[in-house]
Formats: structure tokens, sequence, C-alpha cells
């Protein structure tokens, strides 16, 4: 039940930032405020529903919540113009074959990640403000979840196809 609220926060967060997309003057401190509150509902719906030892009724739908969130910040960049129209286009269509034809999720988090810390990026050029939070934000939450932290990269690489060559099998006559 906890997890499934922030999960649903996550939810209202996508919406509200579609809504800033769509109708605000481009106020990038309240986007990246809602990006942030958009992160943290994700951290603390994992961490409830693992302390808790119960996945709610959205939680077994986290990463597709997640992908409409980071869509959502997306389309913001693009309304804006941190985002070409050509590449906003391209990459959804790329996206959404690949959520279709080849859903693989470390393909998409590979996919998701340049638009993931785009926002970070944003800020921590442009706004000298938004550095000192995004600083804050990141170091409280490593010193709090750094094994889940740790644990998303670990199942990322296992993700990934494997490099190593096969082994031939020989023929040993003896």
């Amino acid at each position: 039940m906890i997890a499934d609220f922030f999960t649903f926060l996550r939810i209202l967060c996508s919406f509200y930032i579609i809504y800033l997309g769509l109708f605000n003057t481009g106020n990038f401190h309240i986007y990246f405020y809602a990006i942030l509150i958009g992160w943290t509902t994700d951290i603390l719906d994992g961490y409830f529903a693992r302390l808790l030892k119960k996945e709610g009724k959205l939680g077994r739908y986290d990463f597709q919540v997640d992908l409409f969130f980071e869509w959502s910040f997306f389309f913001y960049l693009y309304r804006f113009k941190y985002v070409n129209p050509t590449i906003f286009i391209l990459y959804n269509i790329i996206f959404l074959f690949l959520i279709f034809f080849l859903p693989s999720k470390t393909l998409l988090m590979s996919l998701q990640a340049p638009v993931t810390f785009t926002p970070f990026i944003i800020a921590l050029l442009n706004y000298n403000d938004l550095r000192i939070v995004t600083f804050f934000w990141l170091i409280i939450n490593l010193i709090l979840f750094h094994k889940r932290f740790f644990n998303v990269i670990k199942e990322y690489i296992e993700g990934l196809p494997s490099s190593e060559p096969k082994e031939e099998k020989k023929d040993i006559k003896k």
C-alpha cells in the first residue's frame, strides 16, 4: 500500500510535468523539482516494497511508470527547445519499436540514460542554486540507498550481452 502510494505520486509527477510542458512558460526550477520529487518517489516505492516484503498492485508496473515518467520530462525538454523536434520524433519511434519488438530492460535503460541525466546536466551547468540542491539530493540518496544503487547497476550489467567468446568444444581422441 505504501509503495503504491509513492508509485502513484510518480504518475502524478509525470502528468504535472506534461502539464508544465503544455501550459507553463518554461520555469525550469519547477520542472526540475518535480523531477526530484518523482525520482524520490521511485526510490521510496522500492524501499518500502522491499522493507515490507510486499509488492503493491502498481509495483508490477514500476518499470513502465518509470518509462512514462522519463518520457514526460523528455517531452518538457522538447517543448522548451532543449531537444530538437527531429531527435524527439526519432527517439520516440525507436523507443516504441524497442518496447514492442525487442523489450529488453537493459536496452531500454540504455536508451533512457541520456534522457534521465539531461535535466541534471542542464541544472548543473546553468543554475547555481539547483547545483547545490542536486548535489545534496544525490549525496543523501547515495548514503541512504547505496545498496540499491549498486544492485541496479549489477542488474543492468547482467542484462548486457556477454563479451566473452564462447568456448568451442573440441574432440579429444584418446
